[in-house]
């Protein structure tokens, strides 16, 4: 018979010595541990608060003794461990009261159900720092035992809300228990105490062997909590920061498999949130590492207890490695050094920890400050090079391990050298034994040696006097080595330590120009280029770029004599001939760029000036010097054997286009050198170059002016018989031709007019060899030489009709003429030969102007019209008539030049173009000016005839014709008169099909302005152009006849397609959008800078198209353009990403002009920017609101708030906006725009990366709009894309969510129904007809699957970081949410929601302030027609009742039990719910539920006879649970039963009366 327990007991009201005296009574009738373990449920509490007061203590402790004997002899006895949990913590408990408490608490806590003990392990740590230190380890060690209990999502709030004390107390634990492992004394002494394990201390280790909660050794159980440790952190039990050592040493210290595992996947997710410049991971991480640091300890044994040793060798190399990612550990002097040193020289170091502590050094002198790196660089250095000194060759790992550990080494010290320069500065030691390891190290190390030097390099610009000296010996030394790390640094140093005016330092790049190493060839290339500042406005360019950019522009070649007198240095001479040919190719041709840039340097002088003999004797034995370096050099490109051939063309062609440089500066030193040498000449003459062979041939011309008639007669005579040889190769016609053309042309004073007739005969025959295209070039080349001075000695003849000379006789003017005709008007497409005979036909005009000389070539060229040619030899037949349109006198000089120098010859000191105008002056014929010239004639003929000719291809071929006209005859006062004449036609162009007019066009209009020098026809110029390019019209030119209106389209329907259905069609050019930007800029007149960026032809990139190009204007036009940029850019920057190909190239060039640094210019001109395009992504052109998306998708990257918190709203509304576009490429880049917003909201919104301020401003800003705008949209794609948006920001954001939560939980609980399939709630309703069952099982899965969706997990996300203000804040605004919510997903949703604020630790208080409210809108739910809705209610409200208010539970009881008296006669639904509810609140909330014992359990007694099964089953678990057993619960409740049975029994309902009496 089970004993009933004494009213004393049961009555706390009574006097405390009554209530222990009854206690005494109570624990004698409880034999049963049943019973017992209820009575202590009900006395324990108070008779331990009893223990303090010294009153009645003597009786307490009498009871506590019964007790304590009992309890410890049955260990089925289970201890009201929650308020032995309660007393303990208690603020007003006494010693005596917490003693006792932690007595019985420890032998209670492994009784209690594991449910139980992991919501009470949390209120273990609140204050766990305030309890007496010998309570703390029992506590721990309880907690320890329930890990793997604990609900992680209230104990990640609870965790995060702990003191600094407890928190570092419970790290401190956990750490200790992933660093505990089971240790053995030593074999040698094995009565000697066990090691301590790595990383503990002695105090730590005693605390976490002692108080364990298990049975037998401790040391196994120890071992078996690692995993669940490594899980609770895994899964936020503690903070990023406070979770990353305990990660570490899971990851990598002697554990299982299992733990290793668990701990990388949260290492993973931990170790990018972590702040690894907090001040607490970085103790703990040195900690690891070293040990407990020395200063902090002092002589006491009680400290020397807590002194925490290093720990494995592994958990300190991931320890190192994450300490070389933060930037404080960098600046923590002196625990930086510490650590170097101790993982360098360490006993107990290995070699990977050996290599991390290099990493770690590397770390340091790339990031630690000016300050802290002062004091210990010094003592850097020297451990660095002693431990390259002493490293041992044998070590762990083998020759892989050496080479990498050597390579870091060097790494440091090249880091070291830049950080603190004046260490190595001082002496050159270091940099020795650096160029030393590039030759001695292994291969695999001289890559990190070769960083190293280069690194070092700055900090030897100081080095000066002997130093320097000696510096400058090592390099030229270290070029010759065969290292090719050596050869690169000793270049790469030469470049940087030198100014480019050295000579040595340039020798240094000639003996590397032919390396075997393409880095140290274009190192070596870089070295000898002089360095040119970048050509930008200044207001683009940074302060600090700004003495880098001087400095460059200050840079010159060395000297002429200086360099010279080098290369002829014994030392230099004597290994000269050694070299090869590249090098001594490179050596002329960089001498002869510093003879020209040292006649500029004098004054802009010419090379002969500077040169010249009064100047000083130096100059002349440079220029002789210079010579010998040519004819060296010419030697060595000679083979050895009988028939001497050339075997580098390359070197054969630097050196004739210096010896040409010297025949014009110098000709007294030279031309009596060559002589005697003709022969040796001709081995050149006749090499397979084509280039080189005309250069040679330009010589023997120079050589020729020297001659006397008889000398020049017989190399004339000679090269006509080579010629007429039938064995000569074509090498050796092309040669030979070419020197008669040289010949003929600069020797003509001294030869007979038969012999220049003879030579004009051989090249009118050869002009005639249809088979080999090469002679007919080479004689057309001639030809046109032999003309250019004057007329050709022979007779000008007639033309016929059909084109062929008339004289009889001999060889005429003419006949050449319709010969050179018949060549340019062949059957190919494109050749050679049509660029020489255009030139040559130019030629024979320039100085003779015989009216029917000129007429007939000028109908020759113009003749090419109409052909089919490619459009360069279009702009050579414009040259050309250029050329007879100009004559000597209008001709420009650049166009004169190309005619009388070898092509291959390029002059950028100008000397040429000099001479080529004193050549024009000297042979000036009578002035061509006015009505009726040539230039008039050729004018009109191209602007009249050409340009209206109806054929497309002869219009294409006008306009290169008119363009060449402008740029070489522009100072002609016809063309300065008829400059918008020309403008027009250029304007008319734009109009063409063919993109190369267009382009023609552009560069003609570019032109014309820039060559008007009047501002009023400049204005009216650019009004002209504006009006015609804006309005889509021009009016055409005068005297126009074409087919189209007169007011033609400039923008020609289809230039560009616009293909938009919803739009209709439309059409572009990119000549419309240039205009559009310079209009809006308010400056038209930039039309003609835009326009000149427009090409895109291949043409522009060759030699001739050049001359046309954009950089003589771009300085102009960025000048400008300054006032404008912050209209301009924004414009620019869009029309990069412009769906046409034209436009990107277009723009991206204009882009690349205006702007130098795109970052800095995105980031200044940001707001402008954003201002201009977010409209634009709304534009009703598809290609503006395509182009907009992705521009500011590019311009998110990297961004800051305060960059773009005026406008992020606004950005994500256009971005949804543009996934929902009716256009798939604008949805496409809108999807784009989405995702980039989307990961800068991310970043913004995590208070890690973005600080806590910072996170809750774009929360503020962001949420509201996605739960306002964005989850409500009505496509799916953006609904989708903004929900996933939210999960992201809420998974980021942390504790700075804690304010938005109550908006968030509201809108996401009613969407888990508004966002759920409308399938879904079809087939729900089909089943419920079908069977009860089948509709429940898919209630279930529905319910199941609105749990998986990221609404769900949002939720769960708010509640890991809710506060109590957020869930007073929230639960109000639930209530009607569970009164009235619509959808299975959200009445569900809700109920979860609200029973875990009731779970939580940290929501309790708000949730019991609001119980009354939510526990009557649950208790409405219960009457809810879904059985899983009102299981879902009931559960919720158990949870609520838990933490409720008294009155408020008395309130819900009394109305589940007036609904059960009510209704639940004759409804079976009604009598289900209200037991389901009872059941629910016996499990969740037995304690709350004890005092309403009396009311429920005699309900319970006579319902468990329910016939309903369902109702049966519940208040069966209800009276099983209240009652222990039938008997203790009848006798119990009694009084009670008697009451409601009468009642019951004279019910209404036949079903109430039978379940009473039964």
């Amino acid at each position: 018979m089970d004993p009933s327990p004494s009213p004393a007991a049961a009555r706390p009201s009574q006097t405390p010595e009554a209530f222990l005296e009854s206690c005494v009574w109570a624990l004698i009738d409880a034999r049963e541990d049943a019973a017992l373990s209820v009575l202590l449920g009900k006395m324990l509490y108070r008779v331990i608060r009893l223990v303090g007061d010294a009153t009645h203590r003597g009786k307490a402790l009498e009871v506590i003794k019964t007790v304590s004997a009992r309890v410890k002899t049955s260990q089925s006895v289970v201890l009201p461990i929650s308020q032995l949990l309660k007393a303990l913590t208690a603020p007003e408990s006494t010693p005596f009261e917490r003693n006792f408490a932690m007595v019985f608490l420890e032998l209670g806590w492994r009784r209690s159900p594991p449910s139980e003990l992991g919501t009470l392990a949390l209120d273990i740590l609140p204050g766990l720092s305030k309890h007496a230190p010998p309570h703390q380890p029992a506590l721990l060690q309880m907690f320890l035992s329930s890990i793997e209990h604990i609900d992680l999502q209230v104990a990640s709030a609870v965790t995060s809300t702990l003191p600094p004390a407890d928190s570092e107390l419970l790290r401190s634990f956990l750490l200790d228990v992933m660093l505990y492992t089971h240790t053995s004394p030593p074999k040698d002494s094995p009565n000697d105490p066990p090691p301590l394990p790595r990383g503990m201390s002695a105090e730590g280790l005693a605390r976490l062997e002692a108080k364990c909660q298990c049975v037998g050794d401790a040391k196994p159980f120890l071992l078996g909590r690692k995993l669940p440790v490594a899980k609770a952190v895994c899964e936020h039990l503690l903070s990023s920061e406070d979770a990353l050592p305990i990660l570490l040493v899971a990851v990598h210290g002697p554990h299982s498999h299992e733990v290793r595992k668990v701990g990388e996947e949260g290492l993973k997710c931990r170790l990018g949130r972590a702040d690894l410049e907090s001040d607490g991971v970085l103790r703990e991480l040195f900690a690891l590492v070293l040990g407990t640091p020395t200063q902090a300890q002092s002589a006491g044994s009680s400290e020397e207890g807590k002194r925490r040793g290093t720990a494995d060798v592994l958990v300190r190399h991931a320890a190192v490695g994450v300490l070389s990612r933060s930037v404080k550990a960098a600046n923590s002097f002196p625990l930086t050094l510490q650590l170097i040193f101790e993982c360098i020289y360490g006993k107990q170091s290995s070699t990977k920890l050996k290599q991390a502590g290099m990493q770690f050094a590397v770390w340091t002198l790339r990031n630690a400050q000016d300050a802290v790196l002062a004091p210990m660089a010094g003592v850097l250095l020297s451990g660095l090079i002693k431990f390259l000194d002493t490293m041992d060759s044998d070590m762990e790992g083998g020759q892989q391990a050496i080479v990498q550990l050597r390579g870091f080494t060097f790494s440091a010290m090249g880091q070291l050298a830049q950080r603190a320069p004046t260490l190595f500065s001082s002496d050159i030691k270091v940099a020795k034994m650096l160029f030393g390891a590039l030759s001695s190290e292994m291969p695999e190390i001289r890559v990190s040696v070769q960083e190293a030097v280069s690194l070092s390099c700055v900090a030897y610009q100081s080095v000066a006097g002997d130093a320097k000296e000696e510096l400058m010996n090592l390099l030229i030394d270290s070029v010759t080595q065969d290292s090719h790390q050596a050869r690169f640094c000793a270049v790469y140093w030469a470049n940087r330590l030198f100014p480019f005016s050295e000579p040595r330092a340039r020798h240094i790049n000639l003996l590397a120009i032919d390396d075997k190493k393409v880095e140290v060839r274009e190192e070596a290339a870089r070295g000898l280029a002089k360095p040119v500042a970048s050509k930008v406005r200044e207001s683009l360019v940074p302060e600090e770029s700004k003495a880098s950019a001087l400095d460059k522009q200050n840079q010159t070649y060395p000297t002429f004599v200086a360099m010279l007198a080098h290369l002829s240095s014994p030392s230099v001479l004597s290994s000269r001939r050694t070299l090869s040919t590249p090098i001594k190719a490179a050596t002329v041709s960089f001498c002869r760029d510093c003879l020209a840039a040292s006649a500029l340097q004098e004054g802009e002088v010419s090379r002969s000036v500077y040169l010249s003999a009064s100047r000083g004797s130096e100059r002349t034995e440079a220029a002789t010097k210079f010579h010998s370096l040519i004819e060296d050099a010419l030697a060595s490109s000679l083979s050895t054997g009988a028939k001497r051939s050339v075997n580098d063309t390359a070197l054969a062609k630097a050196c004739f286009v210096a010896l040409i440089d010297l025949f014009g500066a110098r000709r007294d030193i030279v031309a009596g050198e060559y002589g005697g040498k003709l022969q040796w000449l001709e081995s050149f003459l006749f090499c397979n170059s084509e280039e080189t062979r005309e250069l040679v041939a330009s010589v023997l011309g120079q050589i020729a002016l020297d001659m006397t008639r008889d000398q020049a007669s017989g190399i004339i005579t000679r090269m006509l018989s080579l010629d007429k040889d039938e064995s000569a190769s074509v090498e050796q016609r092309q040669g030979c031709l070419l020197a008669l053309g040289y010949l003929a042309a600069s020797a003509a004073k001294h030869l007979e007019d038969s012999m220049r007739s003879a030579v004009v005969a051989r090249l009118f025959e050869a002009m005639g060899d249809s088979k080999r295209i090469e002679i007919a070039t080479s004689a057309c080349r001639a030809i046109g030489l032999v003309g250019l001075d004057g007329a050709l000695p022979v007779p000008e003849g007639a033309m016929e009709e059909d084109g062929k000379g008339a004289v009889e006789g001999g060889v005429t003017v003419m006949h050449i003429v319709s010969r050179l005709g018949s060549i340019l008007s062949g059957k190919e497409k494109e050749s050679k030969v049509y660029d020489a005979a255009a030139f040559a036909i130019g030629s024979l005009c320039v100085s003779c102007r015989s009216e029917s000389l000129v007429a007939a070539c000028l109908d020759k060229l113009f003749a090419a019209s109409k052909l089919q040619r490619v459009e360069e030899l279009q702009l050579c037949v414009g040259e050309a008539i250029a050329c007879v349109a100009g004559a000597r006198r209008y001709t420009a000089p650049s166009l004169l030049c190309q005619l009388r120098l070898p092509s291959a010859y390029e002059d950028h000191a100008k000397d040429a173009e000099k001479a080529a105008e004193e050549w024009a002056r000297a042979g000036q014929g009578p002035v061509e000016e006015g009505e009726g010239c040539v230039l008039d004639r050729v004018m009109t003929r191209i602007m009249d005839d050409v340009l209206q000719d109806p054929k497309p291809q002869v219009r294409a071929a006008g306009a290169p014709y008119l363009l060449c006209l402008v740029k070489y005859c522009g100072v002609h006062p016809l063309v300065q008169q008829r400059l918008k004449l020309v403008q027009q036609h250029f304007s008319f162009m734009l109009s063409e099909k063919s993109e190369f007019m267009q382009e023609v066009a552009s560069k003609g209009i570019g032109l014309v302005y820039d060559m008007c020098g009047d501002d009023t026809i400049k204005d009216e110029l650019v009004a002209t152009l504006a009006k015609g390019l804006m309005s889509g019209t021009i009016e055409a030119p005068s005297k126009m006849v074409r087919p189209e209106d007169e007011n033609a389209e400039l923008f020609e329907d289809g230039g560009i397609k616009i293909d938009d259905k919803a739009l209709g069609g439309g059409n572009l050019t990119t000549y419309k959008e240039l205009c559009t930007v310079a209009t809006e800029l308010g400056q038209p007149e930039l039309i003609y800078k835009f326009l000149n960026l427009a090409g895109h032809q291949k043409v522009w990139n060759s030699r001739r198209g050049a001359a046309f190009g954009f950089s003589t204007i771009a300085g102009k036009a960025a000048d400008r353009l300054k006032p404008h940029l912050p209209k301009l850019i924004p414009k620019l920057y869009r029309y990069q990403f412009d769906p046409n190909e034209r436009i990107q190239e277009a723009m991206g060039s204009l882009w690349q002009m205006v702007v130098t640094d795109p970052d800095k210019a995105k980031l200044e001109y940001l707001d402008d920017i954003l201002v201009d395009l977010l409209p634009s992504v709304g534009s009703r052109l598809w290609r503006v609101r395509e182009a907009s998306c992705l521009a500011i998708a590019d311009l998110m990257s990297g961004k800051r708030f305060e960059h773009v918190e005026k406008h992020l709203v606004e950005i994500y509304r256009m971005s949804l906006r543009a996934m929902d576009d009716v256009k798939e490429t604008v949805r496409v880049a809108g999807t784009t725009l989405n995702r980039a917003v989307s990961g800068l909201s991310c970043r913004l919104c995590d208070a890690e990366q973005s600080g806590e301020v910072v996170a809750g401003k774009a929360l503020g800003m962001l949420l509201p709009f996605l739960l306002e705008e964005g989850i409500n949209q009505t496509a799916a794609e953006v609904r989708v894309a903004s929900i996933h948006q939210m999960v992201k920001v809420v998974k980021g954001a942390g504790p700075s969510l804690r304010p938005y939560i109550a908006d968030i939980a509201v809108v996401l609980i009613e969407s888990l129904s508004s966002l759920e399939p409308m399938m879904n709630t079809y087939v729900q309703q089909h089943a419920e007809r079908m069977d009860s069952q089948v509709a429940e099982k898919f209630e279930r899965a529905r319910l199941s699957a609105s749990r998986n969706t990221p609404l769900t997990e949002t939720l769960e996300l708010c509640l890991r970081v809710i506060d109590e203000d957020g869930a007073d804040a929230t639960l109000p605004r639930l209530v009607p949410v569970i009164r009235s919510g619509v959808g299975l997903p959200t009445r569900c949703g809700v109920a979860k929601f609200v029973s875990s604020l009731a779970f939580s630790h940290a929501t309790r208080q708000a949730v019991a302030k609001h119980s009354n409210k939510v526990l009557k809108a649950l208790a409405t739910g219960l009457e809810d027609r879904s059985q899983v809705v009102r299981h879902a209610m009931a559960s919720c409200a158990g949870r609520v009742f838990a933490v409720a208010k008294e009155s408020a539970c008395d309130d819900y009881v009394s109305h589940l039990v007036s609904m059960l008296e009510e209704r639940g006669a004759e409804d079976a639904n009604v009598r289900a719910a209200v037991a389901l509810a009872f059941k629910e609140l016996m499990t969740s909330s037995s304690d709350q539920m004890k005092s309403h014992h009396s009311v429920v359990l005699p309900i319970a007694f006579m319902a468990r006879h329910d016939s309903d099964e369902t109702a049966k089953e519940c208040w069966e678990q209800v009276w099983t649970e209240g009652a222990g057993s039938t008997a203790a619960g009848v006798r119990m409740h009694m009084p009670e039963m008697a009451a409601i049975i009468p009642k019951y029994l004279h019910s209404a309902s036949w079903e109430t009366r039978r379940t009473a009496a039964v």
